[in-house]
């Protein structure tokens, strides 16, 4: 018996982050690819650790992750996120 699990798009978003925005990504159950389309996205595990060290995301690279992240970047990173399920 053959047991097969797919990847279900549920949502998918895209924008530009400003200079100094703190976006919070919950993937609540699901889970999210990120893509950073431009330029360079820090990712970090907790909005008090924003100042601090952080993963940063480059042009092109992409993070698959279920859970809270918080992204900041300045006017020229652009990012794309798409959250499934299986």
């Amino acid at each position: 018996m053959n047991n097969c699990k797919s990847i279900i798009p549920t949502k998918a978003l895209k924008g530009t982050l400003t200079d100094g925005e703190k976006l919070l990504i919950d993937t609540k159950g699901t889970n999210c690819l990120i893509k950073a389309l431009s330029g360079k996205v820090n990712l970090f595990i907790r909005e008090s650790d924003m100042d601090a060290s952080c993963y940063v995301l480059s042009e092109g690279e992409t993070l698959d992750f279920c859970g809270k992240l918080y992204l900041s970047g300045n006017q020229s990173e652009f990012c794309a996120m798409m959250f499934t399920t299986l």
